[in-house]
């Protein structure tokens, strides 16, 4: 059978509508949640229950562009403490991407100027307050 890979080109991470210019790597959501438990005296063997889903992170690299100013809003989002809505779109179908909808805190954002024979990169973690939303491709 043929494999359904999609190729990862073309991944897009919006903020407020508005493209964050030249995203290199992006990671996550990387939602996570507990296993809490619920053993007792009269159980036979451990027990668990689920505990309240954590969205988690969504993390990305980039070329610093210092003039966009998406790029410049990452940082002042994180001085401020905004939360902010942001859209990852894969592209895995071509009318009906997925998508991932979500609100964010941006938590780290950094200038990495590297070496002399490097680019000019820029790193940022989001952490999602809420559920996100999922919207994903037809078959």
């Amino acid at each position: 059978m043929a494999t359904k890979a999609k190729a990862s080109k073309g991944t897009t991470l919006t903020r407020g509508g508005v493209l964050i210019a030249e995203i290199t790597t992006i990671s996550g959501p990387t939602g996570t949640a507990p296993a809490i438990d619920a053993t007792s005296h009269d159980s036979v063997s451990a027990e668990f229950v689920g505990g309240m889903p954590d969205a988690g992170e969504v993390s990305f690299d980039f070329n610093w562009v210092g003039s966009d100013a998406p790029q410049q809003s990452l940082d002042t989002d994180r001085e401020a403490g905004t939360l902010s809505t942001y859209v990852l779109t894969v592209q895995d179908h071509a009318t009906n991407p997925s998508t991932v909808t979500f609100t964010a805190l941006v938590t780290a954002c950094s200038l990495n100027p590297g070496g002399t024979g490097d680019k000019l990169s820029g790193s940022c973690t989001l952490k999602i307050s809420g559920k996100p939303t999922r919207t994903y491709a037809p078959a």
